[in-house]
């Protein structure tokens, strides 16, 4: 099954992506598989996924600012998570809450390289415990690599708005001052706070980001007697 993002999956290059997605799970490890492009030239976004699980946490990632995705993006390599080591708790301490709540043991982000930039990352999700040997992480690479060109084809073929892209590293850190704020609200647990914007979110059919700012703004407040 693959998840097709509203806007992302028209077209032959979208097909082509969610086509390249796919073999990821068909050759490599693991069960399923999201892209994202994760900033400047594009603004950060989920383009395709081959599971609601992929989609889900590949957003998660994108909404916290932190994940295996983020740090392939950055350093312009691939980047593991695995649940059961406490390290990896460290470095992804709220996404890793989420993973291991999803089910995934093991998550391998590669980047998406064109040229000498990185766009964003293809992740890969297992239920298992995995580690990929060289073989595998070169072939996840090229992959990759190949699956770079398709996104970065249909991004800059989509028609220009005249918008600006959104800033998503001010957006993310207003998502982690909005958690904190719903933490000390309803005495929650930061991955708790954040599934009940998320949850606001998808009821009211705006995005999480919106729903941060509302926060921020004290336009929304979810204590239990929030002040008149």
């Amino acid at each position: 099954m693959s998840v097709h993002l509203p806007g992302h999956g028209d077209g032959t290059s979208g097909e082509e992506i969610v086509w390249l997605l796919e073999s990821f799970v068909r050759i490599l490890p693991g069960e399923d598989a999201a892209v994202s492009v994760l900033g400047a030239p594009f603004d950060a976004q989920t383009l395709a996924a081959t599971s609601h699980r992929a989609a889900t946490l590949d957003e998660m990632q994108i909404d916290l600012g932190e994940g295996p995705a983020w740090d392939a993006h950055r350093t312009y390599r691939p980047t593991e998570l695995h649940v059961d080591e406490e390290r990896n708790f460290a470095a992804w301490p709220v996404f890793g809450l989420f993973a291991e709540a999803a089910g995934a043991r093991t998550v391998l982000a590669v980047p998406m390289l064109v040229g000498t930039s990185s766009i964003g990352a293809v992740t890969l999700y297992s239920s298992a415990s995995m580690r990929l040997d060289a073989q595998h992480l070169q072939l996840a690479n090229r992959l990759s690599g190949t699956l770079a060109k398709a996104v970065a084809e249909q991004m800059m073929s989509l028609p220009a708005d005249g918008t600006l892209a959104r800033d998503s590293a001010l957006s993310r850190r207003e998502v982690h001052q909005a958690v904190g704020m719903v933490v000390s609200q309803m005495r929650l647990t930061p991955a708790d706070a954040l599934l009940m914007i998320r949850a606001y979110a998808f009821a009211e059919g705006i995005s999480v980001r919106d729903v941060a700012a509302l926060i921020i703004t004290r336009a929304l407040d979810f204590s239990p007697n929030p002040p008149a």
